[in-house]
């Protein structure tokens, strides 16, 4: 997201849901400083495409993706 208070506003609704979620301000090379909510811990991919079904995540932030953090 490029919007730093759209992202705090996501980031606090998750919260009251219960999920873990945290926020990181990154600077893209030529593109400017965008914000990544990463949420949740999930059992697996399948989990949290389940998740971002329910919850209609990708309605709201259509670029959203599943990534694996170690």
């Amino acid at each position: 997201m490029r919007d730093l208070n759209m992202a705090k506003e996501f980031v606090e609704t998750q919260k009251k849901s219960g999920q873990q979620v945290y926020l990181a301000k990154i600077k893209v090379k030529d593109g400017g400083v965008w914000y990544r909510v990463y949420l949740g811990r999930f059992a697996d991919q399948a989990q949290a495409a389940r998740y971002m079904k329910e919850k209609k995540v990708k309605e709201f932030f259509p670029a959203c993706f599943i990534q694996k953090l170690s």
